[in-house]
């Protein structure tokens, strides 16, 4: 009969360790979007990305670590003697910025990343060493999931667009 208990038991246990139906998991990804340049890429410095007004260029980030970050150790608090000080409310921002990360695979592709943004169209600059605007072309981003599930959405890619450099 011990075994028996052990047995029922550490099955029932195990089923708190499964996701319960209709419940989604913690959620964070990124979506991914290619772009092709095709043409006079040998002048293209860095690329920029604008999605609904914000952009970010690929000389200001940073790509994405390969290794986690370290996790931080917080320390415990005193419950009896922790007191806050009294703050007004800050207003709440009317938009959140995307976080964006650039990798540049060859001397005509990059890969960006976007933190769970799936805009439908983007504004791609192409830049010069010093600056200069070399293209700038909208395009339409067709995203399909490939990740998570439809219920509770999950990672995305874009089909690859192509900006063509003028010579």
């Amino acid at each position: 009969m011990g075994f028996t208990g052990a047995l029922l038991l550490s099955v029932a246990l195990s089923g708190c360790t499964l996701v319960t139906p209709g419940v989604c998991p913690a959620i964070a990804w990124f979506n991914r979007a290619t772009v092709n340049l095709t043409g006079n890429v040998d002048d293209v410095a860095a690329l920029e990305f604008c999605i609904d007004g914000m952009c970010a260029a690929s000389t200001d980030v940073q790509p994405l670590p390969d290794e986690p970050l370290p996790l931080t150790t917080l320390e415990p608090i005193d419950l009896q003697t922790f007191s806050p000080a009294p703050r007004e409310a800050s207003p709440l921002p009317t938009a959140v910025p995307p976080i964006f990360s650039f990798i540049r695979t060859n001397e005509s592709t990059w890969r960006i990343a976007l933190d769970m943004a799936a805009p439908e169209t983007a504004t791609i600059r192409a830049l010069s060493s010093t600056g200069d605007v070399l293209v700038e072309h909208e395009v339409a981003l067709d995203w399909r999931r490939v990740g998570g599930s439809e219920q509770c959405g999950g990672p995305s890619e874009a089909a690859p667009v192509s900006v063509e450099i003028p010579s």
